[in-house]
């Protein structure tokens, strides 16, 4: 794969979009991962949620027909669709709320060689204003049912409380509701850039345009796509490296079961069924 310098020389910025905009794992399934964490069960066929109704015939009690041995019987007068139950269980919340629980439950303990002034506001500003454990906790129970997400860390200017104007670090997690977003690594594996690609309004027209922005050890990139022509904009990089912390795996935290999940519901099901009488 081209490192990210090569790719940014392309002329058609829409190619570079192209190669930049793409998953490190083939197939991956977000909406449907986030779908089955939040009750849905129709990812594989043996989902609960695709178990298909009763048809069920109905007999009169009237009109009698002759069956083969000549015997009456009620007379078919038609057929009726009847839902079966579909039960879902809160086993995937469970799992990722455990496993987010072992990761983080304790408390957050910053230490240094030794403690100065610089310590004081380093520990002040993570645990305080960027509330870092809670972020890590929303960090690893995104990348553990979706499969990935990204801490993107970015400065704010800010009106200090002396009236003074101040840069503040913010942090936001990534996941699917808040765009796509994507890691390029070179033939080594170290990142070399970092692309999000989301909706936005322009307050230039007031109307909502696609953006990509792509961050660089030393530039910022933001693009616009305004009707076909991409407007780009370049900023230089004051972090000096990505600022991008990223995680993912190849799977929701909850595969493992999923065969035992799909029996386990679909019998409950079936016993809801039973107790209807149909």
């Amino acid at each position: 794969m081209p490192d990210i310098a090569t790719i940014l020389q392309e002329p058609d910025f829409k190619k570079v979009v192209e190669i930049l905009c793409q998953d490190t794992i083939e197939g991956r399934e977000q909406e449907a991962y986030l779908k089955e964490y939040k009750g849905d069960r129709t990812r594989r066929e043996t989902s609960v949620g695709n178990r298909k109704d009763k048809e069920i015939d109905l007999y009169s009690d009237t009109e009698f027909e002759e069956d083969d041995e000549g015997n009456q019987i009620p007379k078919k007068i038609g057929t009726d669709t009847v839902p079966v139950a579909k039960i879902n269980t809160n086993i995937p919340k469970k799992i990722v709320r455990t496993a987010v629980a072992f990761l983080f439950g304790g408390d957050m303990n910053i230490s240094f060689t030794e403690d100065n002034d610089g310590t004081e506001y380093f520990r002040a500003v993570v645990e305080k204003k960027l509330k870092m454990k809670a972020i890590f906790k929303e960090f690893a129970r995104t990348v553990m049912i979706e499969t990935k997400s990204a801490l993107l860390f970015y400065p704010k200017a800010v009106i200090a409380s002396d009236g003074k104007s101040a840069i503040e670090l913010r942090v936001r997690v990534l996941s699917q509701k808040n765009g796509e977003f994507y890691p390029h690594f070179d033939d080594f594996g170290d990142m070399d850039a970092f692309t999000r690609r989301y909706k936005a309004i322009n307050p230039e027209d007031s109307k909502e345009h696609d953006y990509v922005w792509i961050q660089t050890a030393d530039q910022n990139i933001t693009s616009i796509d305004m009707d076909g022509t991409w407007v780009t904009t370049t900023e230089p990089n004051l972090f000096g490296k990505i600022s991008i912390v990223y995680a993912e795996q190849d799977l929701p935290e909850w595969e493992d079961i999923v065969s035992a999940m799909d029996a386990i519901e679909l019998r409950i099901s079936r016993l809801f069924d039973t107790n209807d009488y149909f």
